[in-house]
């Protein structure tokens, strides 16, 4: 993985003229929601492979960047509370969706960032229990330029 870093922060920054990497802290993810991330590129696993002690979560679409209102896309359908908790960094911050599943995506957010949907409003609360849908990956580009934000 590294070595595949380094060729993707090579080619963000020579070929694109961006910045090499999103910020001076990069985002942990558990593993459900790297398996989550993973498991859309998994065609097939041989039958004699043991089970994985992992879960995938429901899909989650959503595009736009910092400071526009989106649709938050997935298929769970119930009239619970639902929260956008957006990782970037080492941060989070939390945005409540509407009855649409609407939010507009925080302002500041800049490289990778990933968002689920959850019905915790609580960022440390967020568990296996309470994701609806996510991680999706988000990415706001910014040049080489640009200041990198504190975190929250």
């Amino acid at each position: 993985m590294t070595v595949e870093a380094r060729h993707q922060a090579w080619q963000s920054s020579a070929v694109l003229k961006a910045q090499p990497w999103q910020g001076p802290y990069d985002t942990p993810l558990g593993l459900d929601m790297v398996y989550t991330i993973a498991s859309a590129f998994i065609t097939s696993c041989p039958d004699s492979n043991a089970a994985l002690p992992v879960k995938a979560f429901p899909a989650l679409t959503v595009s736009g960047n910092p400071g526009e209102n989106v649709k938050f896309s997935f298929d769970v359908d119930n009239t619970t509370t639902k929260y956008a908790i957006f990782y970037s960094g080492l941060g989070t911050t939390v945005v409540q969706l509407d009855e649409s599943n609407m939010a507009t995506i925080p302002s500041g957010l800049q490289g990778i960032y990933y968002v689920v949907v959850s019905t915790s409003g609580d960022a440390m609360s967020v568990s296996q229990d309470n994701i609806v849908a996510g991680p999706a990956i988000l990415e706001n580009v910014f040049d080489a330029w640009t200041s990198n934000p504190t975190y929250a």
